[in-house]
């Protein structure tokens, strides 16, 4: 191949390969820190009305009057009296003007 070249008057360059830096095996590795999930959670405190397909629901007999709670909590209570629905990942929007308690569940994606 390189007669081929030289008979054309071109010659066979290498390309310089970039070189790597070492990393110094004494520094402690950086790992980013993750948020912490134990940020003070949400908590409701009942008597709050609890809207689920577009009804309000009579959760009286659940839950305890001046009693505050957290979502998982509530998510518990529910399936403990067989709303079933509460069985996924739950989360709630909380509408403080009309204290209306609203689960949104997380959908599983199709396809």
């Amino acid at each position: 191949m390189t007669n081929l070249l030289d008979s054309l008057g071109l010659k066979e360059t290498k390309k310089p390969e970039p070189k790597k830096e070492q990393k110094k095996t004494n520094e402690p590795k950086k790992e980013p820190k993750k948020e912490e999930k134990k940020q003070e959670a949400a908590k409701y405190r009942y008597p709050f009305i609890l809207h689920y397909a577009a009804q309000n629901l009579n959760v009286s007999n659940i839950f305890e009057d001046g009693h505050e709670y957290t979502a998982d909590e509530i998510t518990k209570k529910m399936l403990e009296h067989q709303f079933y629905e509460f069985s996924g990942k739950v989360s709630y929007d909380f509408r403080a003007d009309d204290n209306v308690l609203i689960p949104i569940f997380q959908q599983p994606k199709k396809g």
